[in-house]
Parts: C-alpha cells; structure tokens; sequence
C-alpha cells in the first residue's frame, strides 16, 4: 500500500520530479547557478527551468489539485492565513477606491476576495484551477463571492480591478507574456491591475535559492518590480503607486524562512485615445468658459 503523502512531501517530491535527468543534479548545475550569478543574472533566462511542462506553461498543471486535494491548512505554505495586508493598507489609503467588478486569479481560499467585496466592490469574482481550491474557497466565501474554476488564461470577463496577489510568481517564467497579455485584455480601460510582487530575492542566499528553484524546483519563481512593468508598460498599463518594498508588516508570508521581501505596485490601464480628451479640446473647453 502506498503511503499518502503530506502536502509539504508532494511539494519536495514535485521538485525532485522536475529535476530532470541525474546529470544535471551533479556539479554542472551548480556552476552554472554559479556562473550566472557572477553575470549579474536573475534566473529568468535559464534554457531550462523547474516543471519545463506544456501544462504548467499554459497554466493548467495538475501539481495544485494535487495539493490542494492533500489539504492544506489555514496559514500553511503558500496559504496567507488571511487577506492581504497590503492589500487592506490600499484600501485603507484609498489608494484603491471600490467600484464595479473586482477580480482575483488564483484566489486559493478567497481572503481576498471577501475583503474586496466588505471594501465596497459591487461584483467580486475569484479564479481557482483546482477543484479542491474551488471547495474551499467557497466555503470560506459563502454567498457574498463568485469563485469560478477556470483556467485564468481563457477567462475572458473583464473587470475594473484585477489583483494578482502572488499568482504571477505561481507560473512558469514562460508564461510570463502570456500573462501580461492577459491583463491587458481583462483589465477595463481606466481599470486598475494590483501585482503583489512576491518573491524579491534579495542578498546572495536569497538570489542562489531563487536559482536553484529555477534549475531544480518550480515556484514561487523571484520577481522584481521592474520585470512585472517591464511587462505591462508596452501593454498601455501605467504604473500609478510603487511601494518597493513594503514595510515588514505588509509583507506576504512574513515569516517565510528565507525573509524575501514583497513589493506592491498599482497600475491603472490607459484609456484608449478616442475617450482620452486631447490638450487642445482642453484648452477649447477653457477658452469657452472665459467668453
């Protein structure tokens, strides 16, 4: 009979998995993990990377079914125990203010999502792929919150927020344009995309253990706050508030062993040039009044 693995053993196990063949466990790897560091390099460009699968690419790996249907407590691995509390210090601002529809990718059990809806969002939709995510985020959300099982790439409702609470760093580095491209197409012009940007790998230890999950593990893959805009930017999203990084007590996981630190950056989509008034019908509108 085989034994049933812990949520946190099917995590190592995956990883041990997505290694590869055994020549690229010995020395090699780790010289060229090495080598890439000295060059400055954050993990990113690697030719092979952790859970190198066609469905991990298009966002539809079985690996979080599989953890999720394990079970996975309240305030576990990557579970936050409860909402976003960089998220709650916007709200608070007003740096975010509610109105319309909001969404989350890859809501796992749904804080965020009720924190959203009590905030004053008149619609609030949370995307989960694993079914055993779906359950428990209904159950946690109740009435109050749609939660659709869907694969985020071919959910296709806008909304006038969107917030990526950690989802980008969920997947593949390959999928990364995809995802940007995403955005743009769900994200209403005038809308807001919120990027809870999680891991930043700061420091040495920091930086070689985001390339050994590069090379040998899978996520959370390291970003920056100049990747993600890197991103948006060329796709009319315009960053609008940038906490890099946010105090300690904002932070996502704050007890995450390694101490990465979180960034948060707020970014509001262009209106399209006919709904966006030129500066000569200003100036018109101006010159109108004065008469």
């Amino acid at each position: 009979r085989t034994p049933r693995l812990s949520a946190a053993a099917k995590i190592m196990a995956y990883a041990r998995s997505a290694a590869g063949p055994p020549e690229r466990k010995r020395g090699s790897v780790l010289k060229r993990i090495a080598s890439n560091l000295a060059e400055g390099k954050d993990g990113s460009e690697s030719e092979f990377v952790g859970h190198d699968d066609t469905a991990t690419r298009a966002g539809r790996s079985l690996f979080w079914e599989e953890l999720w249907g394990e079970g996975i407590a309240a305030g576990t691995l990557f579970d936050n125990g409860g909402p976003c509390r960089a998220l709650e210090a916007l709200l608070e601002r007003e740096v975010i203010v509610p109105s319309g529809t909001a969404l989350v990718p890859g809501c796992g059990r749904g804080y965020d999502c009720v924190l959203l809806r009590r905030a004053g969002f008149a619609r609030v939709v949370g995307v989960e792929l694993a079914a055993s995510a779906v359950a428990a985020a209904r159950r946690e959300c109740g009435d109050a919150v749609e939660i659709v099982q869907a694969n985020f790439f071919d959910y296709d409702k806008k909304a006038d927020l969107v917030f990526d609470c950690t989802f980008l760093c969920a997947l593949h580095p390959a999928a990364r344009a995809a995802w940007a491209e995403k955005m743009s197409t769900l994200v209403k012009p005038g809308g807001h995309l919120v990027s809870i940007v999680f891991p930043l790998a700061t420091g040495p230890t920091a930086k070689f253990v985001q390339w050994v999950r590069y090379y040998l593990a899978g996520p959370p893959y390291s970003l920056t706050v100049d990747l993600v805009s890197a991103l948006l930017e060329p796709l009319d999203f315009v960053p609008v508030h940038v906490q890099d990084p946010v105090p300690a007590d904002l932070r996502h996981l704050p007890k995450n062993p390694l101490g990465f630190q979180t960034a948060v950056v707020v970014f509001r989509k262009r209106l399209p040039p006919p709904l966006a008034p030129s500066l000569s019908t200003v100036r018109d509108d101006i010159e109108a009044n004065d008469d």
